[in-house]
């Protein structure tokens, strides 16, 4: 009946650098604790309990990539595309930085069609909560550092950490979660 919502939203809009905010409810920026029992099955937990970890997991994360270093990412992304002119990363960066910030989108935590993938996911709720965990601390260290200065060599090797062994153990148990992270092959 659910599908690992809390990956989904928290891999796609989490990890872009919401602002940062605090939380003593599930968690705190750059962590996140269930208040949901953590021996139960993750296709065990009803809907109301999967909206509730997504919402804990979103407020975890707020806080772990601030807007600076997700405006250093798509500066150094843009830069990459321009044949790595930093003068070009700068002037993204300023661009994204000048931004207002967006609100969040009230269904980042809804659930879909799609959700029933998961029934069969035999991982609990504490094994989920040590991956997103590790997910967010993995991320918070591959941002650190990173400037217009930055060569395209190292961003081609940060997502290299990215899947701590928390989370493949993870995919293992719950294979409609894996069938998302797949890539489709190019023709």
């Amino acid at each position: 009946m659910t599908r690992i919502v809390i990956v989904i939203g928290a891999t796609a809009v989490g990890l872009l650098g919401l602002p940062g905010c605090g939380g003593g409810d599930g968690g705190s920026p750059g962590k996140v604790n269930y208040s949901v029992d953590n021996s139960k099955q993750v296709g065990q937990l009803t809907e109301a309990e999967a909206g509730v970890m997504c919402e804990q997991t979103m407020k975890a994360m707020e806080g772990a990539i601030s807007k600076s270093d997700t405006c250093t990412l798509t500066g150094l992304l843009t830069a990459a595309f321009a044949g790595g002119d930093k003068a070009v990363c700068q002037e993204a960066y300023e661009e994204c930085m000048n931004k207002p910030e967006e609100p969040e989108d009230e269904d980042d935590c809804k659930l879909d069609d799609e959700d029933s993938k998961l029934t069969d996911c035999t991982a609990t709720v504490g094994e989920f909560e040590a991956c997103i965990n590790d997910t967010i601390a993995a991320t918070s260290e591959a941002y650190e550092g990173l400037s217009c200065d930055t060569d395209v060599e190292t961003l081609d090797s940060m997502g290299d950490n990215l899947e701590p062994a928390s989370c493949k153990a993870i995919e293992k148990k719950c294979p409609g979660l894996a069938e998302e992270d797949e890539e489709v092959p190019q023709s």
